[in-house]
């Protein structure tokens, strides 16, 4: 079976395939955001927030459709995701071992029928 049969038959790849698209192509100011974020000290830890919907979470930074890409991004960090609830106070410490390296991955809870937090490797020319 080729890889466009398997997407055929199991739509919610299609849609990471898509969230990993428009990843690549927000690349260079998801990386400057992220570096921003940390080179302030507003957080250690820069999450990204995919959604197909409009959300009333994190700052929104790009839309579907000003920016045509297949998900609106949103920004977060986890410290406002605990404030929030999204990620109980006893996780915490749980999460922070799981949390990759912001200079070579980026952070995503993708929000579809379960949010999901994904880590996605930067694209090696933007590593830090």
């Amino acid at each position: 079976m080729n890889d466009q049969e398997h997407f055929d038959e199991n739509p919610v790849d299609l849609e990471y395939v898509s969230l990993h698209n428009d990843i690549e192509l927000l690349s260079p100011q998801l990386a400057e955001i992220s570096s921003g974020i940390r080179q302030q000290d507003v957080s250690n830890y820069p999450i990204f927030i995919a959604h197909l919907e409009m959300i009333e979470m994190g700052k929104l930074l790009f839309t579907k459709e000003k920016n045509l890409t297949n998900w609106n991004i949103s920004m977060c960090t986890l410290e406002i995701l605990v404030q929030t609830g999204v990620i109980a106070m006893d996780k915490v410490d749980e999460f922070r071992k799981v949390y990759k390296d912001p200079d070579a991955f980026y952070c995503f809870l993708v929000m579809k029928d379960e949010p999901q937090f994904i880590f996605i490797k930067k694209p090696r020319t933007l590593e830090q």
